[in-house]
């Protein structure tokens, strides 16, 4: 079974999900300004992300960095008006598709111009429902490679992300995300849930605590807890991730945030 719900937290900073904990289902999400909210950095005792912004608020850079700190990869993201039109990171360049003012298509370039992955986006209204990854190939041309179906509660949180490979030329179910014990809390992190970035209005409200993973048979293979603490505007401040995997010791990582 391939990586389940894989996102641009994750990849940043090799955590399970960009995701916080605990002890209430469909809360009330919390409205608060968006400059409040604003996300400059997370870190861990392994690495860190930090992010930089534009004076209208949009994603300018963002930058991982080594324990010691030392950059380690830069995004570095590129405007039409108010819409991202490129996203560069070293060598690879990510191309931006728009239907009005939500993201339908991105395409990942290498440094010889070829098309190494393409990520196309359905919503409902402004809500994320489905991405599909197609794999290596030219402008135009479909290869599909994985899906990944979202389901929402009430509130506008995540509770299933169910993923479907393209084998032998036809969808095969691998496997889900079961997202559970949201808070009342905005989720500061949201930006950086979907790899590669992509602007999403609609996407995770507030913080779940636990996180199932489960493969093709429905067996759960991973869980996945968070613990936060918050500081006086609700926002979360630290986060103890405890991983359980059967037949493993528990992995433990410790993130803080900056705003």
């Amino acid at each position: 079974m391939k990586k389940q719900s894989k996102s641009f937290l994750m990849m940043l900073l090799g955590l399970a999900l960009a995701i916080t904990a605990c002890k209430k289902d469909d809360p009330t999400p919390v409205s608060q300004d968006p400059q409040q909210l604003r996300l400059t950095k997370l870190s861990n005792n392994f690495q860190s992300t930090e992010l930089k912004y534009n004076p209208n608020g949009s994603m300018q850079t963002v930058t991982m960095k080594d324990q010691g700190g030392t950059p380690i990869l830069t995004y570095v993201f590129n405007y039409t008006g108010d819409k991202i039109s490129t996203v560069q990171s070293g060598a690879f360049k990510y191309k931006y598709t728009y239907t009005g003012t939500l993201v339908t298509n991105v395409e990942m370039y290498n440094a010889l111009q070829d098309r190494v992955r393409m990520w196309e986006y359905r919503y409902t209204g402004n809500r994320l429902m489905l991405i599909t990854e197609h794999s290596k190939g030219q402008p135009g041309e479909q290869k599909p490679y994985s899906r990944t179906a979202y389901t929402y509660n009430a509130a506008g949180n995540i509770t299933r992300v169910v993923v479907h490979d393209y084998i032998n030329n036809t969808w095969v179910y691998t496997g889900e995300n079961i997202l559970s014990a949201y808070d009342d809390k905005p989720n500061t992190s949201w930006p950086l849930e979907i790899y590669p970035y992509v602007p999403l209005p609609e996407t995770n409200k507030n913080n779940p605590g636990k996180v199932e993973l489960t493969d093709e048979l429905a067996n759960v293979v991973q869980t996945t807890l968070h613990t936060y603490t918050y500081d006086a505007k609700g926002r979360p401040l630290t986060r103890k991730t405890t991983i359980k995997t059967p037949g493993m010791p528990d992995d433990i990582i410790d993130t803080q945030y900056a705003y």
